[in-house]
């Protein structure tokens, strides 16, 4: 089952049968499909529900589905909720008044956010969406928080490794390169807007990005920026000297990545350098200094996992970055030889 705020969402009932849509009592057949990782599309609605290879990635994990047009669908058995036709099925199909007894019966459907391809709501949003839709909120990306577990992970790794035998992991450690992790990564999603922000309005996947639609001037991002860097510092300034100076170097990583997009083949390759840095800092942050015999693997082992996975992150953009002159690990493997290449 899947989850929105709480409650439950989709529930698939067998790949034969497709899924259920549930909402308290009452359940509707449909299909929802999200190809895409960015940008949400509509679910899809009706239909015998039999399409079960529609089902492609519904329940991702960065997967973000409007909810169908129509909150009651007929499924294979001509109605809603297995068959049952009860007067308030009837009366949503029909458009008609539902009565009290109804309504208390049959609570309405759970509201979902829809979302255009930028991430912006359009309907029916809260605060929290609504915040997570302003221009900053989006420059940081906050709405996908899949980038900044990405940063935390090693981050973790480190600490964890860096505890004494049979000890769990440091929490206020944990916790301050948990909020590091929030800024650094949206320091770094700024400086790469900035960098690429022509290029970004070239971009099918991009182009919606506050700078390069105009949302955000590029003074306002270089001041929003600093704000994020000196929240940064404070963290930063929790560490022991030796990590302070280590955590801070990590910023001429952080500050000409983007750059490697226009003079190596292999950008990936820096990503993972500059986005894996707490494997290092993790272990200074316990220990005030650096053991080689286990930092450098962790170190290299995550930069190697980082190249894995954004070059299969590149491909979305590969036809793009053709066109724009953007250069990346996909580009230089290309279509045929990047699965033989990560195999």
């Amino acid at each position: 089952a899947a989850w929105v705020e709480g409650r439950p969402l989709l529930a698939l009932r067998g790949l034969g049968e497709g899924c259920l849509q549930r909402s308290g009592h009452r359940a509707s057949c449909a299909w929802a499909r999200c190809p895409a990782p960015f940008g949400a599309r509509e679910a899809h609605s009706g239909g015998p529900c039999a399409r079960s290879h529609q089902y492609d990635g519904a329940l991702g994990a960065n997967a973000r589905c409007s909810s169908a047009k129509r909150p009651y669908a007929r499924g294979s058995g001509g109605s809603a909720d297995g068959g049952r036709t009860d007067g308030a099925v009837r009366a949503a199909h029909a458009g008609g008044h539902r009565s009290g007894e109804e309504e208390a019966e049959h609570p309405p459907p759970l509201q979902q956010q829809h979302v255009d391809a930028g991430g912006r709501p359009q309907e029916g949003e809260g605060a929290l969406s609504r915040l997570l839709a302003s221009p900053y909120a989006r420059l940081m990306r906050l709405e996908k928080p899949a980038g900044t577990l990405l940063l935390f992970w090693p981050c973790a790794w480190s600490i964890a490794l860096a505890a004494p035998s049979g000890c769990a992991p440091d929490a206020t450690l944990l916790a301050l390169f948990g909020a590091g992790a929030v800024l650094l990564r949206g320091a770094g999603c700024t400086v790469n807007d900035l960098w690429d922000r022509d290029l970004d309005a070239r971009v099918e996947r991009t182009r919606t990005r506050p700078l390069a639609a105009g949302e955000v001037t590029p003074l306002a991002a270089t001041a929003f920026l600093g704000a994020q860097l000196l929240a940064g510092l404070q963290v930063l300034l929790q560490l022991n000297d030796f990590s302070k100076l280590l955590g801070a170097s990590s910023l001429l990583l952080v500050g000409t990545y983007p750059l490697m997009k226009r003079v190596i083949d292999w950008p990936q390759a820096f990503l993972g350098l500059t986005i894996n840095w707490g494997a290092l800092l993790g272990w200074a942050a316990v220990h005030g200094e650096l053991d080689a015999s286990v930092v450098l693997p962790l170190y290299a082992g995550s930069a190697l996992w980082t190249l894995y996975y954004d070059t299969v992150y590149a491909h979305q953009d590969r036809k793009d970055d053709e066109v724009v002159g953007v250069l990346s690990s996909a580009r230089a493997l290309g279509a045929a030889g990047t699965p033989p290449a990560l195999a």
